[in-house]
């Protein structure tokens, strides 16, 4: 795999796997400059975008052949799709501080979610927005009496 250059210093010098893993909270950080860069977001849904595309392509052409041999294309044409768009993508210059606000942000959002998972909802017969008056009426009528 080779290297990209750094939007930084021009140094050919950012892996191309710290390239895959680059974004506004965690981004490539060049060894040359220290110099912080990202890959923009649309990179990784277009890739998304294009995967599902190849995908429902091929199994058109496979429905169309009345054959499976063309299903067997798709995990090779999804993996070139996938490097050479990676291969492809611009690496854009962050600052430091823009790393720590996003950071931050991305803890945030994570505590929340966590904090929120305590407050699921449990939808049976007995509780929740299904459960009423009524219903534990008829409930406690058809108990039979304990002496």
């Amino acid at each position: 795999m080779g290297m990209d250059a750094c939007p930084h210093c021009a140094e050919q010098s950012i892996r191309f796997t710290a390239k895959i893993g680059a974004d506004p909270a965690s981004p490539a950080c060049c060894p040359v400059c220290q110099g912080h860069s990202y890959v923009a977001n649309k990179v990784s849904t277009s890739i998304s975008v294009g995967i599902i595309l190849l995908a429902c392509t091929w199994s058109v052409i496979a429905a169309l052949a009345n054959s499976a041999l063309p299903l067997y294309a798709i995990i090779p044409s999804a993996a070139w799709f996938f490097y050479r768009t990676w291969q492809t993508a611009r690496l854009l210059p962050i600052e430091t501080e823009t790393v720590e606000r996003h950071r931050r942000a991305r803890k945030t959002v994570t505590l929340l979610a966590f904090l929120l998972s305590f407050f699921h909802v449990k939808k049976s017969a007995r509780s929740g927005l299904f459960y009423n008056r009524q219903n534990k009426d008829r409930l406690i009528a058809r108990r039979p009496a304990i002496r």
